[in-house]
């Protein structure tokens, strides 16, 4: 006797529920929610999206500690310099 969430709320409140009901409505709304994640899975508009995570996975899932620290001091040195030579050309002195 599989029911919708709305109804088995409100026989849940009622205490009209039993345990068995409810874990069938449940294992119902679980199986529903693998279907749809399925099909998004399926979905060509997605893909473009699950190929980039894939490959942003791996190249960072590579890298070392100190690969990711080298780049890290890089950037941020790189910005650095970028705001000190802003300041020069702007003629304001850079604020520390």
């Amino acid at each position: 006797m599989a029911c919708g969430s709305k109804e088995a709320s409100r026989r849940l409140e009622h205490g009209s529920l039993t345990k068995a009901e409810g874990l069938k409505d449940l294992a119902n709304v679980a199986e529903k929610l693998e279907k749809r994640l399925a099909d998004a899975g399926q979905n060509p508009a997605l893909k473009p999206l699950h190929k980039a995570a894939r490959e942003s996975d791996s190249s960072s899932a590579t890298a070392s500690p100190a690969a990711l620290r080298k780049q890290f001091w890089y950037e941020r040195n790189n910005a650095s310099g970028r705001a000190e030579l802003e300041s020069a050309k702007s003629g304001q002195p850079k604020n520390k």
